[in-house]
């Protein structure tokens, strides 16, 4: 894989940042050009974007709710498609009272129906 250049890192970041306060969709990310599955955030990138700590991201990954890239070493990498899942995780549990279990059957017909 080629280098991420910093102008193309802080793009996806201001576009994170959004998505995280609800002002940019992922249809619209991806209707302007950004690339939903590129690997680019760590998760002390991520947990800092959504205010989770390290280890809920680390129990997402372990219970295949939300599965980030990793690099050759082992390394966990987000793209924007695993932080809007994130962020629509934060969303169906702390406010609306769903269980993980629940939250992952939502957020993959959720995924199915997108593929349709």
């Amino acid at each position: 894989m080629t280098p991420i250049t910093r102008e193309t890192k802080a793009l996806y970041e201001m576009c994170a940042v959004a998505l995280v306060r609800g002002t940019a969709t992922l249809d619209g990310a991806d209707e302007v050009g950004f690339v939903l599955d590129l690997p680019i955030f760590t998760v002390s990138h991520v947990a800092r974007l959504t205010n989770t700590h390290p280890q809920t991201l680390r129990q997402y990954d372990r219970l295949h709710l939300i599965m980030p890239h990793r690099t050759e070493g082992g390394a966990r990498r987000y793209s924007l498609r695993d932080i809007d899942r994130i962020v629509q995780t934060q969303h169906l549990s702390q406010n609306e009272g769903i269980n993980l279990a629940g939250i992952m059957q939502i957020l993959d017909l959720q995924e199915e129906n997108r593929q349709l």
